[in-house]
């Protein structure tokens, strides 16, 4: 009996004490979705893989002989759930040797895809499964860390390299790319991960596969194919940074059992235009960043000049113009997106980052941002941007948005709402007559001039132009443009000499009282300006459908009040196709309220375009 008991005892001492210990849903959660991408150690998944098979002790200091191990595994059982213990593990060897290991990241690329496509491995891949996201996420990292290191590798199309894992190796070729560009045009690849944005939200996009990259290349290319879409390219800043999503994949037959050697290629994808690919029977999201390539691209430009542009106009005229992030695409509707006062192409972005969320936007539209120095005269401004939407125009004949159904959207915030208003009416003799005494052929100007003042006053509706959004737009003027204040600002204004037409010979043609109150911009916007209320009584003969979005200081839906600068009497038009008045300043392009009214705007545009 002493004899029993004490063997029992005996026997005791090797048993493991079990027991329950209380946890949070929180720390749970933590624990089980861990993995080797957060640092430290391989998920939950794979390090119980690992204690079945006796390979857990030691994996952190020997990951690659723990590999070899379990490759030789694989190939006999099949498993599917070693390939992504393998590529975390990989992942963990890079950790040892700081990030240089170029045969672990490959291992790590080769066997999570494995994880995720290959036919031969039991069980079928389940999207339900944690360790799917997993396998995407050490896809795309260890992918953007083999760009980082060969960078140059992506460029060239006809380049071939060898990539090198653990247990062999493959052929890299250049696939074809879905890009607005070649890739010889570029200049310089960098992984958008490397950076973080400020002051933009980023758009609500799914994640996926592949690694979001910033390609910079100098807009005109010498290259012939960058001459031949020379035009195409006119609208863009002369250097730029797309967007583009790198994917390296594999033959869908090839298996990392019995296919070491099977060529993979590596792809460029615009996410402008694919989202998705195929691979095998499956159609897999790609992982896309537009935000950061928005950033970049305004962060090469010089400043959109805001109150410097605003009080020294002459030396913002060389840069008057429209500018594109994307080249041109005639199969698109078009949206041209013209700033306020004492503003420039920049404030549009946090709403054009929000459209680019909604695919159907994305791959539909196009977008174009007007620059202009604010301080000179609206009706000047205004001048100068139909002239060249008629460029434009001229330039694409009928194979571009500009002349085919589509047609073209202008939004236009505050002193844009001006400009914009001056696109889609006919003036007629109207504003003529507001300034002047005598028809243009009677002034004592030498013709240049008076082709000025006529292209300036007299002016037809363009008609390309389909649909119209106003922002904020002080139509009949603004009551703070009267104080004080901004009379002597407007003294600080400094005005080119062509835009100067009060001089003492044409002085007895100016209507009496007058008073060239065209002059500044400070002028143009102050309350009820004639100008101002003549161009706001033309609204009501334009065939163009309009929209406003109009702010209100204190309540969302409230009439009759003020976004602080412009007052609802100056915002409203009647005859708007809707009326939104949302809780804002005067800064209504801004707000999320801005952004899903111009979203749902945009795609009723879409559904009638689609009837035609």
């Amino acid at each position: 009996m002493r004899f029993l008991v004490g063997a029992l005892l005996i026997l005791g001492c090797g048993c493991t004490s079990i027991e329950l210990q209380k946890t949070t849903p929180r720390e749970q959660y933590q624990r089980t979705r861990h993995n080797v991408l957060d640092g430290g150690d391989a998920s939950e998944f794979t390090c119980n893989i690992l204690r079945r098979r006796g390979l857990f002790e030691g994996h952190r200091s020997d990951p690659v002989g723990t590999i070899e191990k379990l490759e030789a595994e694989l190939r006999q059982s099949r498993d599917r759930s070693i390939t992504i213990a393998i590529a975390e593990l990989a992942m963990l060897q890079t950790e040892r040797v700081n990030n240089v290991d170029e045969r672990a990241l490959a291992t790590a690329v080769r066997y999570s895809y494995a994880y995720l496509f290959d036919p031969q491995l039991v069980p079928a891949p389940d999207p339900f499964d944690a360790r799917f996201r997993d396998a995407c996420d050490v896809y795309n990292f260890a992918l953007a860390a083999l760009l980082r290191i060969h960078p140059e590798e992506t460029r060239h199309k006809k380049k071939t390299w060898t990539l090198e894992w653990y247990a062999g190796s493959t052929k890299v070729r250049m696939g074809a790319d879905e890009f607005s560009a070649s890739r010889d045009d570029f200049e310089k690849l960098r992984i958008a991960t490397d950076y973080v944005v400020a002051g933009l939200a980023p758009p609500d996009l799914r994640h996926g596969l592949g690694v979001p990259c910033l390609l910079d290349r100098p807009t005109h290319q010498g290259t012939s194919e960058a001459a031949q879409k020379a035009k195409a390219n006119s609208y863009l800043p002369a250097t730029t940074s797309n967007g583009a999503t790198v994917l390296m994949r594999w033959p869908s037959e090839a298996s990392i059992l019995d296919e070491k050697h099977a060529t993979g290629t590596i792809e460029l994808f615009d996410p402008m235009e694919t989202t998705e690919v195929s691979i095998g029977d499956r159609r897999v999201p790609l992982e896309v960043d537009y935000t950061t390539a928005i950033a970049e691209l305004v962060e090469q430009q010089p400043d959109d000049g805001g109150l410097s542009a605003l009080l020294h106009v002459d030396d913002y005229q060389k840069r008057i113009g429209l500018y594109m992030f994307q080249p041109f695409n005639p199969n698109r509707v078009t949206v041209v997106f013209v700033h306020g006062l004492a503003s420039g192409p920049e404030t549009w972005l946090p709403l054009y980052n929000q459209l680019l969320a909604d695919p159907t936007i994305r791959t539909r539209f196009q977008f174009v941002f007007w620059f202009y120095p604010t301080g000179q005269p609206a009706l000047t401004s205004a001048r100068q941007l139909r002239e060249a939407l008629r460029d434009a125009h001229h330039a694409y004949g009928g194979d571009a948005p500009l002349s085919n159904g589509p047609g073209v959207i202008v939004c236009g915030h505050s002193l844009g709402g001006i400009l914009t208003s001056a696109l889609i009416v006919d003036s007629g003799d109207l504003l003529w007559d507001t300034l002047f005494t005598a028809p243009p052929q009677e002034l004592p100007v030498d013709e240049k001039r008076r082709e000025l003042l006529e292209s300036t006053l007299k002016f037809e509706a363009l008609p390309f132009i389909t649909r119209v959004v106003y922002f904020s737009a002080p139509h009949r003027g603004a009551p703070e443009a009267n104080t004080g204040f901004m009379q002597w600002a407007s003294g600080l204004i400094e005005l080119p000499r062509d835009l100067l037409t009060e001089d003492a010979a044409l002085r007895k043609y100016v209507q009496k009282d007058a008073r060239f109150q065209h002059h500044t911009v400070a002028q143009s916007l102050m309350a009820h300006n004639a100008m101002m209320e003549h161009l706001s009584d033309l609204q009501a003969t334009t065939k163009v459908p309009f929209h406003s979005i109009i702010g209100d200081k204190d309540q969302a839906g409230k009439v009759g009040g003020t976004d602080g600068f412009v007052p609802y009497w100056s915002s409203h038009l009647d005859g708007a196709e809707s009326e939104l008045i949302i809780l804002s300043g005067h800064s209504t392009e801004h707000k999320p309220e801005a952004a899903r009214e111009t979203r749902r705007i945009l795609l009723e545009h879409l559904k009638q375009v689609d009837a035609r």
